[in-house]
């Protein structure tokens, strides 16, 4: 019936017509795909799809520290009904405003986890999804030079949620409480979680390869440590 030797102009059509069919579907999926280049247009987009959130709402942002304006879109996605979830890096926990922002999002009923290893940057929603440089903080909104894309693609949202959902049980994550415990960098002396297994700031770990340090990781005295062994005689 696919091709009748007597109407061999009708099946063509047919087959014709599959062939744009499909290639417009690939072409749609191609297009769904939209880069963003820019901090304030990043922020922009961001800040409309926690607004427009109605189911749930996943920010996946190492650093944290977003202002009035966007905490209140965040509380605008809870009132729309979203369940919202957010992960944050240990490291962002150092800064006191960040604590406090975080736990006026978990009055709201925000479900907030912390993973000392988080690098991605993620925001999600059922509409769309947004992949990108830009950490929600003030100095990559103003000052970093920050790209991203943007996709609606079904299949890609499948697969961002699945990404998400794996470092929620990743085995480093753990729920937020706003109570951290702090330590030191051994190569700065800088504040950091106190991590045996992390006892290096983020910064420094990807700056250098030397991974001996100086300073006791739990006390932060001049120590001879390294990242084996990051302790001071006085606490190993």
């Amino acid at each position: 019936l696919l091709w009748d030797r007597n109407i061999p102009i009708l099946s063509l059509s047919f087959w014709i017509l599959i062939i744009i069919f499909i290639l417009y579907s690939k072409l749609r999926e191609h297009q769904s795909i939209r880069f963003i280049d820019g901090a304030l247009d990043l922020d922009k987009k961001i800040i409309s799809m926690f607004n427009k959130s109605e189911n749930y709402l996943y920010i996946v942002s190492p650093y944290f520290l977003v202002g009035e304006n966007r905490i209140q879109s965040i509380y605008k996605a809870i009132e729309n009904g979203a369940s919202v979830s957010i992960l944050v890096n240990d490291e962002a926990l150092m800064n006191k405003s960040t604590v406090e922002e975080l736990l006026r999002l978990k009055k709201r009923g925000c479900i907030i986890n912390q993973n000392s290893n988080l690098h991605s940057k993620i925001y999600l929603n059922e509409k769309g999804v947004i992949t990108c440089s830009l950490n929600l903080n003030h100095n990559s909104i103003n000052k970093s030079l920050e790209v991203g894309h943007q996709t609606d693609n079904v299949n890609e949202l499948k697969k961002i949620e699945k990404i998400i959902n794996r470092y929620l049980n990743d085995e480093n994550t753990k729920l937020f409480t706003g109570q951290i415990e702090r330590g030191y960098c051994i190569r700065t002396k800088s504040m950091i979680p106190l991590n045996l297994k992390k006892p290096i700031s983020y910064s420094e770990w990807f700056r250098t390869n030397d991974r001996n340090g100086k300073y006791c990781h739990k006390c932060g005295k001049k120590s001879e440590v390294t990242v084996s062994n990051p302790l001071c005689g006085e606490h190993n």
